[in-house]
């Protein structure tokens, strides 16, 4: 079993575990540190912690008002147009590539995050889109993060593991067992053989306790780490997500579904509308739950389109 944060005696120690980071933000909240930024800042938070170094929390500012997006050229600041992942932004750079798919990368994501935290007037559409070509470097998604989707891949790629009709289901328990201790955060066919009838034993126990688990939910919220202020909370066995304070979907029986807003209508104009409970509204289910870039650019697309969180009287 992992430890408790507080039992570790030095990074080192801490380095051998796998850390979600909803965990990470967790524990510094819990010892006064610095609690936002990506997986890899917070990772440096605590490594300083256990060097004898306390980050502390940064004083919150108001966010600016962001300024109408008028005619957008290559020569535009990111700050000052109030870039996001939008339709908008994804067609402006739909045109300038030429690929009608046109995608944004993550290393893309992570940049514009950097480009707004140093308040950086003078990075431009255009240097986005050179650092979408790799022709320029400004901040780099941090692909240590990418245990978890590396496992599941080399976990559905076996062909031993057919026998489970739930594959990603199947992966998450397994990984529950490796994270949780310190063995090298690697699937292999010799870990599927050890562990087989804990897997399959710990698969029914979930579709006897409740009807999503935490480790689908964890998963989930992995890919979508690289965008600050996802939080989500907990009812009746499943899970409400939200972003800066808007629901934009949830996971039901394992599925993650989303609001059919028109963003991302039009980002999975052929997706499954399902229900996630009896007498509840459609919603859209997301299939590619394991394009990381995908989930990222779906969430920030759907922000503006979500409805404001109830001012408390």
């Amino acid at each position: 079993m992992r430890p408790e944060f507080d039992s570790l005696k030095d990074y080192a120690e801490f380095s051998k575990y796998y850390w979600y980071r909803d965990e990470l933000i967790r524990i510094c909240k819990d010892h006064g540190l610095k609690s936002d930024g990506s997986k890899m800042e917070l990772n440096r938070i605590v490594e300083a912690y256990f060097s004898g170094e306390k980050i502390l929390p940064e004083r919150k500012t108001a966010r600016k008002r962001k300024a109408i997006v008028t005619d957008l050229t290559l020569n535009t600041g990111l700050l000052e147009c109030g870039f996001t992942f939008g339709n908008i932004f994804r067609e402006f750079f739909r045109q300038q590539t030429g690929e009608d798919n046109f995608k944004f990368n993550v290393d893309m994501v992570a940049t514009v995050k950097a480009v707004k935290e140093n308040g950086d007037e003078n990075f431009t559409l255009g240097d986005l889109l050179d650092i979408y070509y790799g022709k320029k470097v400004y901040a780099t998604y941090d692909r240590s993060a990418l245990q978890w989707n590396k496992f599941v891949k080399d976990f559905c790629e076996d062909e031993a593991t057919k026998v489970f009709s739930e594959r990603l289901k199947a992966a998450a328990a397994l990984w529950k067992i490796v994270r949780e201790s310190d063995m090298e955060k690697k699937y292999s066919r010799e870990l599927l053989d050890k562990y087989q009838d804990i897997i399959i034993l710990s698969r029914r126990k979930v579709e006897t306790d409740m009807a999503s688990t935490k480790e689908y939910l964890d998963f989930v919220l992995e890919q979508l780490s690289e965008l600050d202020e996802i939080s989500y909370r907990a009812m009746m066995g499943e899970y409400i997500l939200y972003y800066r304070g808007r629901v934009f979907g949830g996971i039901y029986d394992d599925r993650l579904l989303v609001k059919p807003v028109p963003a991302a209508v039009n980002l999975m104009p052929d997706a499954t509308m399902e229900l996630p409970y009896d007498g509840a509204k459609e919603m859209i289910l997301v299939d590619d739950v394991d394009n990381r870039e995908f989930l990222c650019e779906l969430v920030e697309a759907m922000y503006e389109e979500l409805p404001a969180p109830k001012k408390k009287v």
